[in-house]
């Protein structure tokens, strides 16, 4: 018979079990440290991935656009055809530009003109936002008619959003559609849009080189038809909080007011400068 002696089977000591909770305590929180750390940064790049997006959509948007500011098929009405609407005499008016250095900014107006489709399979006029343009009775223009495109943001249902609408001269809406009826948004996320523009001290019929002196708001603009490029500044907002500490940041863009924040709300601005394109042949940029 096999005796065994239990005095040698000895557990762990108080001291063991309190060393080894102490080192688990550690390691797991080293690897919690790890995890928030890392959670908090794929946050912060998917917020940032998001104002990325908007403002690079907007930039290019808003560039081709105002590239067909003073467009004209007739190089009749070339001279005398100017690339912008004046400035907003009234808060209400709509077929303007207007200048705001705080808030969503500035109100962007370009006139060009719509060219009829001619013979079937040629591409439709269309509004800003994508829609066909119409006549008055709603069906589809049949001649050249001149319109204006306004570019504003503006809060709708608790997002700031890009928006536009396209018009006549008369102030008509030129959109086909129920849809189109009111103003359309393009992107969500969009804080502010400000424009400087490009002024030349030559008139439009000068022989001379064209060359762009200075960049002015729409308020010192001299004469719209002296306009040759335009400086775009695009603030875009994530859509949602990142994690993390809120952070202080103070953001100016061209000549607006600074805006202070304190949030943990990712904000970037874009900026984007247009060369117009449709400009007399004597004349150059």
């Amino acid at each position: 018979m096999k005796i065994i002696n239990h005095s040698r089977q000895n557990g762990f000591t108080i001291v063991e079990l309190m060393i080894s909770l102490l080192l688990s305590t550690i390691l797991i929180y080293a690897i919690g440290g790890i995890l928030i750390a890392s959670n908090r940064a794929a946050s912060t790049s998917d917020t940032l991935g998001d104002t990325q997006d908007t403002g690079r959509f907007v930039a290019d948007y808003l560039h081709r656009q105002i590239l067909r500011a003073g467009f004209n098929p007739s190089p009749d009405v070339t001279s005398g055809f100017d690339p912008f609407p004046g400035l907003c005499a009234a808060v209400d008016d709509f077929l303007c530009s207007r200048e705001v250095s705080n808030g969503t900014g500035d109100r962007i107006a370009i006139r060009r003109v719509a060219e009829a489709a001619e013979e079937a399979g040629d591409p439709v006029p269309v509004s800003c936002a994508g829609a066909e343009l119409t006549d008055t009775d709603g069906n589809a223009i049949v001649e050249d008619v001149v319109v204006v495109d306004a570019y504003w943001v503006e809060e709708v249902n608790g997002l700031s959003n890009l928006r536009c609408q396209t018009y006549d001269e008369n102030g008509t809406i030129r959109a086909a559609g129920a849809g189109f009826g009111n103003a359309q948004s393009l992107a969500s996320g969009v804080l502010s849009i400000h424009a400087l523009y490009g002024e030349s001290d030559r008139p439009p019929d000068s022989k001379e080189v064209l060359a762009v002196r200075q960049y002015v708001n729409a308020d010192q603009v001299d004469s719209w038809n002296r306009i040759y490029s335009v400086r775009l500044a695009i603030t875009t907002r994530a859509a949602e909080e990142s994690a993390g500490s809120p952070w202080r940041k103070q953001i100016q863009v061209l000549d607006s007011q600074p805006l202070d924040v304190t949030d943990r709300v990712a904000r970037q601005v874009f900026t984007t400068t247009t060369a117009l394109m449709n400009l007399r042949e004597d004349s150059a940029i």
